[in-house]
């Protein structure tokens, strides 16, 4: 034993000995690379300077009569006594906006967003470097309709010529609910009942603060399920991205982005809800931030325990080799689902000089998941004969914590848009699983046959990052970006296994580095603006499963180019082209060969041969008057990933395996109108078109589907009076196939209601899935099986929730990413029903 000991000690010595090694290598590395573009950087102003000689910047900030910022308005730089504009921009996030390269003289700023009152400031001298205009306040407009006042709401649904912004903190739906409840109702997304979500019919990426999820489907699930929609701002859906962003995420990204802080003072905000389904579900959450001159503090916090339920039905076919029908399953269960979870997290944000911030961000996660199932199976030969019978008792519980820290740097290093970041984090996560399973087997003729299993399944990974990026103004209005990355993931799996008979113990590491870089280039001219891009990765994977012996070993090198093309014709139509090349790794857990067992019939096995999709990705898309949208795109993806049921030798259960096929190309056509029919009311209509052609060779059989056409439409209305708001929408998803599952059509109806009280509380009451339509029935099709299933969730309740904020209310922090986003959103992939 103690051998044993010693033994295990001088492996975990080997492995940390070998992690500080790569963590002394990369950061040596990142720092001779950093310190030569910085000289570079340092050294090039004199030419930058040169080019740039008598001319200035304008910089100021927009914001509404309470001061909080005004996020997309429209800022017209003109020459005195000239009324063709000479510069124009909009407002970012925070309200802020500048203009770079501006020759010295006289101008006049003009500033217009709907709903206010248009801004003139005049007499602008512009003689030194910067001219600062500080806040620019704009007036709202309102007018008396039938003694009701009403002002001007922003729009829920913003789209933009290259991604959709739902604005969560205006949607009145969005009181109270989950993230993943919001998730399921965005444009284009689709959020199966096990957490997996697709963009336009795709895998996405999904990411908060630009930080990645690392959980299974299932507590991914969990987590957006507990995190409250008072925390978030708004979510970004974006299907193509730029070399900047790490290669991976074919189908693009869906960044939720969290509430921030910037103004100075102390402001806090508290929430509680309630609400009934089938079972009770509560939630609450506090957020808190403190900002001085130099320093700002931030700390949240959410809490939630639901209970909830799941139902379903499901048919299993099995057929020979010939393609002839020999056996049947048939089997039914409910189960009941209790989740508790706490999610806290810090920031500080140190100011070190006026050009230069520091944010260190903390993070963590605690999650405790409880299901019970009961289920019952029937097996039958072809002429509808009863074989045998099993009855499932199945108790599981998920314990996960989850621990992520990260130190960002920040710096300006002139007025002309040269700036400088680097970000280093590092990420823990751990999971235990324990599943105790009884089951009971009898015939017509026979007594019942007990048996026990036990099931312990644990995982750990760590994850390092460090990434550098440098923004870089060139002549004429040019812009380079260039940028670096290092990544290194461990990642462990233990599966322990008992049942009457065996004692089985597997363990699977897997260790892999990717070390990127990527350069952007983009200019602008009078109506095409234009962006070139190209990331280079390589990546190298080893792992091995102990008690085999079975080692994988994965080494690539990967170009990943991308083009961006804007033509305005006119201040009313615009056409964008887009194209890129995008890699989609295998999830850890998809390439651990062990097997587990997520249900009585159904087992879940990794690949070790599972090779990464190459996602080529196009769209096209026209935009009229920023309210009317046209989007056609085309990807085309090799070794696309597909679910495939394997049936056991006495085909009394099945194994998924996740394979490659040949190809899957996913056409898809987005028609989108946003229009204020008036200043109360806000119309949002979507209309998606989908079909997805696949070949592939499964379990050899050589199989080519050219896909079905699918559609789904979307409206969303939201009214404002006076201190009520009131939002519904309504939900057609069509007949949709997604490679070889097709899932049946299916429609829900939301509707919310919200009052203000006061000027800082405010109490709002939702119901979900009013009609309780939302089911999920589909067809999974593996030629040697056949599953229909049919599944019904706990998905109509009503909630109520009250929130209330303390001192200043306007605070705003400092957008930050993780530099390990890809790495984290790859852990998940394993389902435990």
């Amino acid at each position: 034993m103690a051998d044993y000991k010693y033994k295990r000690l001088s492996c975990h010595m080997f492995y940390l000995t070998n992690n500080i090694k790569w963590i002394i290598q990369v950061i040596l590395k990142s720092v001779a690379v950093s310190s030569i573009l910085l000289l570079y950087l340092l050294i090039c102003p004199v030419n930058v300077l040169a080019q740039t000689a008598g001319k200035s910047s304008i910089e100021g900030t927009v914001v509404d009569d309470k001061n909080l910022p005004l996020p997309g308005a429209t800022v017209v730089l003109t020459k005195i006594n000239d009324s063709v504009a000479y510069k124009i921009t909009q407002c970012k996030i925070d309200g802020k906006f500048i203009f770079y390269n501006v020759v010295s003289g006289g101008y006049q700023v003009e500033v217009r967003m709907v709903g206010f009152k248009t801004l003139m400031k005049s007499n602008i001298q512009l003689v030194d470097t910067l001219y600062q205009l500080g806040s620019l306040k704009l007036s709202p407009e309102s007018k008396m309709l039938n003694e009701v006042l009403v002002k001007y709401r922003q729009p829920v649904i913003d789209r933009q010529i290259d991604k959709t912004v739902v604005n969560i903190d205006k949607s009145v739906l969005s009181v109270g609910a989950s993230v993943l409840e919001i998730m399921g109702k965005l444009p284009g997304v689709r959020v199966s009942q096990d957490g997996q979500i697709s963009l336009n019919g795709k895998s996405v990426s999904v990411f908060m603060d630009g930080k990645a999820s690392l959980l299974t489907p299932d507590a991914l699930a969990n987590l957006l399920r507990g995190m409250s929609s008072s925390d978030i701002q708004k979510i970004e859906l974006m299907p193509q991205s730029s070399a900047k962003y790490d290669a991976a995420g074919g189908g693009g990204v869906i960044n939720i982005i969290k509430k921030k802080n910037q103004d100075d003072g102390f402001s806090a905000n508290v929430n509680i809800g309630a609400g009934f389904g089938e079972y009770g579900r509560y939630n609450s959450g506090f957020n808190l931030s403190v900002k001085g001159s130099g320093s700002a503090l931030y700390i949240n916090s959410g809490f939630l325990s639901n209970k909830f339920f799941g139902k379903s039905t499901s048919s299993s076919d099995f057929y020979s080799k010939d393609g002839l029908l020999s056996s049947k399953l048939l089997s039914s269960d409910k189960n009941i689902n209790v989740d508790k979870s706490a999610s806290p997290s810090i920031g500080l944000d140190i100011f070190l000089t006026k050009q230069t911030t520091m944010s260190i961000s903390g993070s963590s996660s605690f999650q405790n998941f409880n299901k019970n199932i009961v289920a019952h199976t029937n097996r039958f030969n072809t002429n509808d004969l009863n074989l045998d019978n099993t009855d499932l008792l199945n108790n599981s519980d998920t314990k996960s914590k989850n621990y992520s820290g990260g130190i960002n740097l920040l710096s300006h290093l002139d007025t002309l848009g040269k700036d400088f970041s680097i970000n280093i984090d590092y990420s823990r996560y751990i999971s235990n699983f324990n599943q105790n399973n009884d089951y009971s087997f009898y015939t017509q003729q026979s007594e019942p046959t007990l048996d026990r299993t036990f099931l312990m399944q644990g995982s750990g990974l760590n994850i390092y990052s460090i990434k550098s990026d440098f923004y870089l103004p060139l002549r004429s209005g040019a812009r380079l970006e260039l940028g670096v990355k290092s990544s290194l993931v461990n990642a462990k799996y233990n599966n322990n296994y008992t049942d009457s008979s065996i004692v089985q113990n597997d363990n699977f590491n897997y260790r892999e580095n990717i070390d990127a870089g990527y350069v952007n280039w983009n200019k602008k001219f009078a109506k095409l603006s234009m962006q070139f891009g190209l990331r280079a990765e390589y990546t190298n994977g080893t792992g091995e499963l102990i008690s085999t012996g079975e080692k994988i070993n994965n080494k690539y090198f990967q170009l990943f180019p991308s083009a961006f093309f804007n033509y305005k014709f006119n201040d009313n139509n615009t056409l964008n082209l887009s194209t890129n090349k995008k890699v989609n790794r295998p999830t850890y857990a998809n390439l651990n060969p062990q097997i587990i067992i997520l249900n009585s019939t159904t087992n879940f096995q990794g690949t070790p041969s599972l090779l990464p999709v190459t996602a080529y990705n196009s769209s096209l898309t026209y935009s009229y008057k920023d309210e009317f949208y046209a989007i056609f795109s085309y990807s085309f993806w090799k070794n696309d990933f597909t679910n495939w049921l394997f049936p056991s030798s006495d085909q009394t259960s099945t194994t998924i395996k996740q394979l490659n096929n040949k190809y899957t190309k996913y056409l898809n056509l987005t028609i989108s109108n946003t229009k204020s029919i008036t200043k109360w009311w806000t119309n949002t209509n979507t209309l998606n078109f989908y079909k997805q052609p696949f070949k592939g060779v499964f379990n050899g059989i050589d199989i080519y589907d050219s896909g079905a056409f699918s559609f789904d439409v979307e409206t969303n209305n939201s009214f404002s009076f006076n201190q009520w708001s009131l939002e519904f929408t309504f939900t057609y998803e069509g007949r949709y196939q997604n490679i070889n599952r097709i899932t049946e059509p299916r429609y829900n109806l939301n509707l919310g209601l919200k009052r203000l009280i006061g000027n800082r509380g405010s109490f709002a009451i939702n119901c979900n899935d009013l009609l309780n339509t939302f089911k999920d029935n589909y067809l999974l099709n593996s030629v040697a099986v056949k599953t229909l299933s049919n599944n019904r969730y706990d998905t109509r309740y009503v909630r109520a929730t009250f929130s209330y904020q303390f001192g200043n209310t306007k605070n705003k922090k400092r957008d930050v990413s993780d530099g390990a986003a890809e790495e984290k959103n790859r852990s998940g992939g394993v389902k435990i029903k």
